[in-house]
């Protein structure tokens, strides 16, 4: 059976003029199911012009650390959750459909 593993890091400034960046995280997330897909996504300002909601729904599982404000958390986790994380180094929140755990990481 074929995989694929798509990874993709960048500044929120740098990714939204990129539209055929846009569309192709849009089309691997929503095409997950026929071809299994590990899509990385990452970026250290998340925002909801990144983070659409399109794309998130179609992420089964997300991981996300501490973040300083509620707009970067409701973009990636859809609540405040990430916002109100103790200030712990490698302190996550680990969203798994509609269940979300707190989660501790290695801190690298």
């Amino acid at each position: 059976m074929e995989k694929r593993l798509i990874h993709m890091n960048g500044e929120p400034n740098a990714l939204k003029g990129a539209r055929s960046v846009r569309r192709g995280v849009h089309v691997a997330s929503s095409n997950g199911r026929p071809v299994p897909t590990l899509l990385i996504l990452a970026t250290q300002r998340p925002d909801r012009n990144i983070v659409d909601v399109q794309v998130r729904s179609n992420l089964t599982s997300t991981v996300c650390f501490r973040l300083n404000d509620l707009g970067g958390s409701l973009a990636v986790l859809g609540s405040k959750t990430a916002c109100e994380l103790p200030q712990i180094k490698g302190r996550a929140i680990y969203l798994r459909g509609a269940d979300e755990y707190e989660i501790q990481t290695p801190f690298l």
